[in-house]
């Protein structure tokens, strides 16, 4: 989170580059230095890492899906499961570390103390849960009551500090505000004094938002371009 200034930006770009050049180098020297660079090899002892891991719970089921085929969809891709199944499913794509985080819009749009305990609960279930049983192969980004920014920020340190969470996920819209509203200003805060990220994740959009690009209101326009067209 700290500020990274044109020059710093460059000088730690070309240092990345130089250090990618070296690998391929490598890379190639134990080979044949004739033969294109091999990634795979270069890259072999690299983990592969999935920043956009969602996981679900009966409740977040509940809160945030569409209707019942939207949550049998979710439970039968395996969105609730964090055990065996997960692993074995990174297993098989070559997945070393997974980054969790909670079903959009996650408890962000709760208000009050329901929404600030909801988030201690889930938080503390991935603790509790597949990062204890399967050590190294799960972290996590915190979910934040954001409704409350003030208890957001303090539940955003103890996650880190306490839990060894790598940051926050933030999904869309915050009750029709965005992260970057004066009132989310503490959680901001805290971020920057944690040295830690917020990942931006899409969410729904404001219902009048999906109103004004998703509504059928011009039925009858539709049905005169669907004659006409049949006629064609």
């Amino acid at each position: 989170m700290k500020s990274m200034g044109r020059r710093g930006f460059l000088a730690a770009s070309t240092a990345l580059g130089a250090g990618a050049g070296l690998s391929a180098y490598a890379a190639v020297s134990a080979t044949d230095g004739n033969k294109t660079p091999d990634i795979a090899l270069r890259d072999r002892d690299l983990p592969f890492i999935g920043t956009e891991e969602t996981f679900s719970t009966p409740t977040l089921l509940k809160l945030n899906s569409i209707n019942q085929d939207h949550i049998a969809f979710l439970e039968e891709i395996g969105l609730s499961d964090l055990g065996q199944r997960r692993i074995g499913d990174m297993d098989a794509g070559g997945l070393n570390v997974q980054i969790l985080s909670a079903h959009t819009p996650s408890v962000q749009n709760i208000p009050g103390r329901r929404g600030i305990d909801l988030a201690y609960r889930l938080n503390r279930q991935l603790v509790d849960g597949p990062i204890a049983k399967y050590p190294g192969r799960f972290k996590a980004f915190a979910t934040l009551p954001l409704q409350s920014p003030e208890a957001a920020a303090d539940e955003l340190e103890r996650s880190v500090r306490e839990d060894g969470f790598l940051g926050a996920l933030t999904n869309g819209h915050i009750a029709k505000k965005y992260l970057d509203h004066p009132d989310f200003e503490p959680v901001l805060a805290r971020a920057v004094a944690l040295d830690v990220p917020i990942y931006l994740h899409p969410g729904y959009p404001a219902d009048e938002v999906f109103k004004i690009y998703y509504s059928t209101t011009r039925s009858k326009t539709v049905s005169y371009v669907v004659r006409r067209t049949s006629r064609l």
